[in-house]
């Protein structure tokens, strides 16, 4: 069996599709790069030789994506998230009518492509906001849809996301999905970020500390993103040790250049039990006990990834390159839920077009 992404991103839904059995022929990805980093070689690292297209036209003239036997995608959210409210000028209005505009574009592709069967994941919000399920049959009149809103925490991931997974089924050619919920949550899922992240291999620091999971092997070298006075650096020992007093999921205080305590957005140190903090584009999450920036891969771990998904492909992690792959892996798909629906999805299609 066949699969495409559709907004497939760095190819997350898709790597699990391929471990599900699927043969992975294409990713159609058309958002931005200046808004929605993607990086090519990540792609390529994972999908050697799959094509990545970010042109429709190029899409369509490619035989290989049509009719394929499903579809996975996660058009951006970030217009309708609480995320989405801040980073942004735009109205409610303008906001809602981006997202539209981005489903729009989903749904087209689908029409495009043809798959026997897709699935979506976005927020639930959309279902009252932009896009209620009749806006969905009326733009695919071929398909019949499944609404399902799930809490990926239930499902073994460290996250309370609750997410919204649209699914369609091919008229005339397999009958409509009926989803089996899970039972109960798995006894061996994390119970909390810290087991969450054990049993992450060390990886030598050198000169990459971004790199290291050992938090605490490079504690005095300069942690330069904060300054203290006008020349001083605070070394990562400081910047911990005060980071040990302050309240799991607060917002990080620090002191600034002119001697202000400034509350730095979007940096929380979480919890080390129970459900984590969720991990998006915007926000460097703090390690509980050390103060360190989660690392891409650690950052990757919450989200439910194989250690064996590709995030550097080998090269050196700089400060730019670090900020991308912890945009990259804030704007994925918590696995676990994928993992237990790609199993039915593939029975699905098996028993109906056998």
């Amino acid at each position: 069996m066949r699969a495409i992404g559709l907004f497939g991103g760095i190819g997350t839904l898709l790597h699990e599709a391929r471990g599900a059995g699927f043969e992975i022929v294409g990713n159609v990805d058309p958002r931005p790069r200046k808004h929605y980093p993607l990086e090519p070689w990540l792609w390529e690292a994972n999908f050697p030789g799959v094509p990545l297209y970010a042109d429709l036209d190029d899409a369509r003239a490619d035989s290989d994506l049509q009719r394929v036997d499903l579809a996975l995608g996660h058009p951006p959210c970030g217009g309708h998230s609480a995320l989405g409210r801040v980073q942004t000028t735009l109205s409610t209005e303008e906001r809602a009518q981006r997202g539209l505009d981005q489903l729009a574009t989903f749904t087209r592709l689908v029409r495009i492509t043809k798959p026997t069967m897709f699935a979506m994941e976005n927020l639930p919000k959309i279902l009252r906001t932009v896009a209620p399920p009749e806006w969905w049959r009326a733009e695919l009149t071929r398909y019949h849809l499944t609404f399902l809103t799930i809490t990926n925490w239930h499902y073994g991931c460290v996250q309370r996301r609750e997410r919204l997974w649209v699914i369609g089924a091919r008229r005339g050619r397999v009958e409509a999905f009926r989803f089996r919920p899970i039972k109960r949550r798995p006894p061996d899922a994390p119970g909390g970020v810290l087991e969450a992240l054990h049993g992450l291999p060390s990886e030598p620091d050198d000169d990459l500390p971004d790199l290291a999971h050992v938090h605490e092997r490079a504690e005095d070298r300069p942690y330069e993103c904060y300054r203290v006075g006008r020349r001083k650096l605070e070394t990562v020992r400081d910047v911990a040790r005060r980071f040990r007093h302050l309240p799991v999921n607060r917002v990080w205080r620090y002191e600034a250049a002119d001697g202000r305590e400034v509350r730095k957005a979007g940096h929380l140190r979480l919890a080390p039990e129970g459900p984590a903090r969720n991990v998006n584009g915007g926000s460097s999450l703090m390690h509980p006990l050390t103060g360190w920036p989660l690392t891409p891969r650690e950052r990757a771990r919450l989200m439910g990834w194989p250690d064996d998904f590709n995030l550097t492909d080998g090269r050196e992690v700089d400060r730019t390159l670090r900020y991308k792959l912890g945009h990259l892996t804030g704007r994925g798909v918590p696995s676990e839920f994928v993992r237990y629906l790609l199993p039915q999805l593939r029975d699905h299609l098996e028993r109906d077009l056998s």
